[in-house]
């Protein structure tokens, strides 16, 4: 059964479920939030794209948008504290790779992947400790998945779940979102 089919099944079994996210302890939350706004100030300008993915992920994870719109804004004054609390609260978990996924997407989101915003990426994939293929293949996930094509999307969210050592009917709520084409395709 190729590998959309499966996810769209299981997509109308979850259609009414909370993002997984929203049970994860709210410093964890605010965390990856945070780091996401630090990615879509990189480059000096929040576009309405940026603001709309942040909004989006921010609403998956069960946070208002006033408290995503603080995030946001504070994200441009962040500290070397900061970053270290985002380090601690992903670098043990599997939502490291979520995180830099998130960064990778955001990054595409006004069109041209700025040389900061590649630069983000690479310093919190090594604070996360996130290297080599691991890294690559989550960068050309990334660009598949702000892609239209499906058949592309298809053949990269298969190998995710494979190479991330994720089990699509087990694990699928914590995917759905990124296989979702209104998250990520304008």
């Amino acid at each position: 059964m190729p590998i959309i089919t499966l996810m769209d099944r299981v997509k109308k079994k979850y259609a009414d479920q909370p993002h997984p996210f929203i049970n994860k302890n709210l410093a964890l939350r605010r965390s990856y939030l945070t780091g996401v706004a630090m990615q879509a100030h990189a480059d000096g300008v929040v576009n309405d794209e940026e603001q709309r993915l942040f909004l989006k992920i921010a609403e998956a994870f069960g946070i208002s948008t006033a408290m995503a719109t603080e995030i946001l804004a504070r994200a441009l004054h962040c500290s070397e504290e900061t970053v270290l609390e985002i380090r601690e609260n992903l670098i043990e978990s599997k939502y490291k790779y979520y995180f830099i996924l998130d960064l990778q997407i955001m990054a595409h989101q006004d069109a041209v992947v700025k040389p900061v915003e590649l630069k983000v990426i690479e310093r919190f994939s090594e604070l996360l400790e996130i290297e080599g293929d691991d890294l690559s293949f989550l960068k050309e996930l990334a660009s598949a998945l702000v892609e239209k094509d499906p058949s592309a999307k298809e053949r990269w969210v298969s190998g995710f779940f494979d190479k991330m050592r994720v089990d699509p009917t087990s694990d699928s709520a914590d995917f759905m979102y990124y296989a979702s084409d209104e998250n990520f395709n304008k």
